[in-house]
């Protein structure tokens, strides 16, 4: 069970907003659901964030859902107004980023200025994505991977 310090509950519930008894998910002035359940909503949303806000890559986007058995922190009641203080945490830094190429219609995984791969969905970059992110960002670990794939392709 992960816990959460009181600082980063305000980062943690980004974009979701708490109307009635609903929460929506709110981005660039935009609502994208209304769901009953806080761990949909933030699952909802993590999907949206990993696919750009774009509904089409959204259909292929499987991530498992780690809010379903997780303790969530109590959302806040009142939500202050101006910019998130404090952490500053740079996800594209850290975790890197999916991109889709238009001209080959491929996606590609970006860190920095350095690019791994292309693949034909975004299930398999995203998997790839998790794989480098386990190994510290070793390309050596991506020879089992391609290995693996090959195999399940014969």
């Amino acid at each position: 069970m992960t816990s959460i310090n009181s600082q980063e509950i305000r980062y943690f519930y980004r974009n979701i907003v708490k109307n009635g008894n609903v929460y929506r998910i709110k981005y660039n002035n935009k609502d994208y659901g209304e769901f009953k359940k806080l761990s949909e909503a933030l699952y909802e949303r993590d999907c949206l964030f990993y696919c750009n806000f774009d509904y089409d890559l959204l259909v292929e986007c499987d991530l498992e859902n780690k809010y379903e058995n997780m303790e969530l922190p109590p959302f806040p009641k009142k939500r202050p107004k101006g910019r998130i203080k404090g952490l500053k945490i740079n996800k594209k830094e850290r975790e890197g980023e999916i991109l889709f190429n238009h001209k080959k219609n491929k996606f590609y995984i970006q860190k920095e200025d350095e690019i791994y791969g292309e693949y034909e969905t975004m299930t398999e970059a995203y998997y790839v994505k998790k794989t480098l992110m386990d190994n510290n960002w070793d390309k050596e670990c991506l020879k089992n991977t391609i290995t693996k794939r090959k195999q399940l392709n014969k």
